[in-house]
């Protein structure tokens, strides 16, 4: 009723809704957005921070945390993994 009385959302609402649900699809195997994952490795304390469409580790932003993971171990390994993230797995 208040839809039909005051109109819908916006197109701008509708879509910022559509790349959230976007996004979450590509991500849903992790905690929501702004949670830090930290990693020691080799003495060294890793800090990633989950923001939309990617992830925030040292100032820069990446796609994936394999490439973060790969970039800390110099190895290709998965980030799931190597940040313990596997348990959010579905």
């Amino acid at each position: 009723m208040q839809e039909l009385e005051l109109g819908g959302l916006k197109a701008s609402t509708k879509k910022m809704i559509a790349e959230i649900c976007e996004s979450t699809k590509k991500h849903k195997a992790l905690p929501p957005y702004g949670t830090r994952i930290v990693r020691e490795y080799k003495g060294v304390e890793h800090s990633v921070k989950i923001v939309m469409g990617g992830f925030e580790y040292n100032g820069m932003k990446y796609k994936s945390l394999s490439s973060i993971a790969k970039l800390i171990t110099g190895s290709k390994i998965s980030g799931n993994y190597f940040f313990g993230l596997e348990r959010y797995k579905e």
